[in-house]
């Protein structure tokens, strides 16, 4: 390059040798490279796609090679760090994410079908002596709306996964049932595995996946196990003769330092460390143990001390539950639990029945050894008990595994408030088989004697005026009640409630007490018929004349438990009289519909509990083929044996809806009564998921 002594520095700066002189100079050509013809976006597009196709051959060779040794070793300890610290290294320079134990492809054909993992009780990888046996429990919550049987129609178990339905060499079968008969939603579930170890060692992976049996996978029902097979562990015990040296004898016994030969233990976690309730209320209490030691445990129970009372000093109260094995001994399992396995236990307790300070102390044993922390919660009783509430009693306190005696939560009877519209603002009583005792409020008035007619007037202004033998304003609530007897009946001559349905009666006959009141907010008249549960429940009229005697007896226990948890749930009674809460007709329904008290009879003090606790049991008169859900009709929190259930019958004989559509059909139980045998219990199941049925009073 000649540079003119004329040029400026920006002519300089500017010169450019033109490419062809450099093409004629040295004969080149210019070629555009691969990238250059193709474009820019195809170049990219090009080089993701051959990242993908590198990122799956990896995976298809990591995933056909792990389905190959499925219930074979997987490596030796070498080969398998050392596949691991390739593959990661290959994978990870394409982005693409490790899994050794990638979830099988299933199709969840119901969603009320849902698990969810909770526990192990011996942590992967788990060591197994060729030839060994060594169990190890599975634990899952249901967490879907539907009940897991291990027994029956779509029975719940494990089947082994990759190939499925493969022979596993751990235990010889395909398959493992759930381990409980019931399992609602909301509990847990077990599978055991009684775990053989074959002879080859090596590393394996156990796949499994939870089913319902020729009805659906389980939703998050995948799990697997790591199982590392190991030679038998021979360690010789040499025993020396101080003189010669000579060695002895040889054998297989393991030796174990002192430490490592204790049960020792750790309590994980405890889910509640206060508690303020009224007295008698029944409390869920869950904890967790590990194992943290090297020696099984070969069973374990909890055990609690003897009530310790900060306030009352009274030595006669107790924790207890009825679920407890007895007064101290809350439960006791035969389960092995090997190290670092973890055990779930969840029980209930009882909260003292006086007012006080209380602290509630069990202890985690393994035989007769403590094991880790023991149970600690302080209790605060702000109230008494009820009355009529009677803590458990135990039998055969002399034996560690004493039945608890079955004692109804009620004392007695309890009552019902009917509450019955009329559009009268007097009314007609006269006793049929008592007299009847006159209240002014709590002022006792006189006696209106049996067959004798009184007037009860209200005046539209709060006074109320009584005449019958004896005569009296008020503005207070009159009442009458049965001298002698507490089933004594009477007849309110100017009203009349025609079902002629039922039968060609008034239905105005009542047993118990009477009152006649205006309401507090709808400010219509009310006679007020205080009886107690077992003649509500005879009078109620909500089962047709001919029905299933079985059937009957299903909806008499739902009718008692709906009214049972209706107390007090409005101002001046608990229930009404009419369809809006239950049929009540009184004492002629025993005349006309005679299955009635036949059924009350024979269920008399049975009610409907989820988890031990009463819960309420809607019903109506038939379903399109499905009942439906609490949530789905009336929204608010779901109620688990409120589920949505076939109704078969009804779908066979082409019904439409009538009714809400919760709880149990009418129409479908009376017809599964009578074709396929069924009696009030297991009806009264079907249609209330996971239920029990139970004596509350005598």
């Amino acid at each position: 390059m000649k540079i003119e002594t004329f040029q400026t520095i920006e002519e300089i700066f500017e010169f450019r040798r033109p490419m062809h002189t450099y093409q004629k100079m040295y004969g080149m050509k210019k070629t555009k490279r691969w990238c250059q013809r193709l474009g820019i976006l195809p170049t990219v597009f090009f080089s993701f796609l051959v990242i993908i196709l590198v990122g799956f051959f990896f995976r298809s060779m990591e995933s056909n090679f792990l389905s190959q040794t499925n219930g074979l070793p997987l490596y030796t300890e070498i080969q398998y760090n050392q596949s691991i610290t390739v593959g990661d290294k290959v994978r990870s320079l394409f982005g693409i994410e490790t899994s050794y134990a990638a979830e099988p492809d299933v199709v969840v054909k119901d969603i009320a079908y849902r698990a969810q993992f909770l526990s192990q009780s011996v942590a992967d990888p788990i060591e197994i002596e060729a030839g060994q046996s060594r169990e190890v429990v599975v634990i899952f919550k249901n967490s879907g709306s539907a009940t897991w049987k291990n027994n029956g129609p779509n029975f719940i178990s494990a089947y082994t996964m990759e190939p499925r339905h493969r022979v596993s060499p751990f235990f010889n079968s395909s398959q493992i049932k759930m381990a409980e008969p019931l399992v609602t939603p909301g509990q847990s579930g077990s599978i055991t595995f009684n775990l053989t170890a074959p002879s080859q060692t090596g590393e394996y992976l156990e796949k499994f996946y939870l089913a319902s049996e020729n009805h659906t996978w389980i939703n998050k029902g995948y799990f697997y196990l790591k199982l590392k097979v190991v030679q038998p562990k021979i360690i010789e015990k040499v025993a020396e003769d101080i003189t010669d040296k000579t060695v002895l004898e040889q054998t297989t016994e393991v030796v174990v330092s002192s430490t490592e030969s204790q049960i020792v233990g750790k309590r994980v976690n405890i889910s509640k460390k206060e508690i303020e309730a009224k007295g008698g209320e029944r409390i869920k209490i869950v904890v967790i143990y590990k194992n943290t030691g090297l020696l099984p445990w070969q069973e374990y129970a909890i055990h609690a001390d003897p009530i310790a009372s900060l306030a009352s000093g009274d030595n006669s109260l107790t924790f207890a539950d009825e679920a407890w094995e007895s007064t101290n001994l809350i439960t006791k399992k035969e389960t092995q639990v090997y190290e670092n396995g973890v055990v779930r236990e969840t029980f209930y307790i009882r909260t003292p029945i006086k007012i006080g300070e209380y602290l509630f102390t069990a202890n985690f044993k393994s035989g007769d050894t403590v094991v880790g922390e023991p149970i600690t919660i302080n209790v605060h009783v702000t109230e008494n008990a009820p009355l009529n509430y009677t803590p458990p009693k135990f039998v055969n306190e002399g034996f560690e595994s004493s039945e608890v005696e079955k004692v109804p939560r009620l004392a007695e009877e309890p009552r019902i408030r009917v509450g019955l519209k009329v559009d009268k603002t007097a009314v007609q009583f006269r006793p049929i088989d008592d007299d009847y005792i006159i209240f002014d409020g709590e002022k006792q008035m006189g006696v209106l004697p049996e067959k004798k007619m009184a007037n009860i007037q209200y005046d539209g202004v709060g006074t109320y005026n009584f005449s019958g033998g004896i005569r009296f304003y008020t503005k207070n609530i009159i009442r009458l009640v049965p001298k002698n007897d507490s089933h004594a009946r009477y007849i309110l001559l100017n009203i009349e409630r025609p079902m002629a349905w039922v039968g060609p009666a008034d239905f105005n006959e009542y047993r118990g007490k009477f009152e006649f009141v205006q309401g507090q907010v709808d400010k219509e008249m009310y006679v007020i018929v205080d009886t107690l549960l077992e003649d509500y429940v005879r009078g109620v009229a909500e089962t047709g004349r001919g029905a299933e005697l079985e059937y009957v007896k299903a909806n008499i226990v739902a009718a008692r438990t709906y009214a049972y948890l209706s107390k007090g749930k409005y101002p001046l009674f608990d229930v009404l009289g009419s369809t809006y809460d239950q049929l009540f007709l009184g004492a002629e329904v025993e005349q006309y519909l005679t299955d009635v008290p036949r059924a009350a009879e024979a269920t008399r003090g049975m009610m409907v509990a989820y988890q031990d606790e009463i819960v309420t049991t809607p019903y109506f008169g038939n379903s399109n083929g499905y009942t439906k859900s609490w949530k789905s009709v009336w929204g608010g929190t779901d109620k688990p044996w409120l589920q949505s259930v076939k109704a078969t019958y009804d779908l066979r004989d082409g019904r439409r809806q009538f009714g809400h559509g919760v709880g149990m059909s009418q129409h479908d139980a009376n017809i599964r009564a009578k074709e396929e045998g069924l009696g009030y219990v297991d009806l009264l199941k079907y249609y209330y998921t996971g239920i029990e049925v139970g004596r509350i009073y005598n």
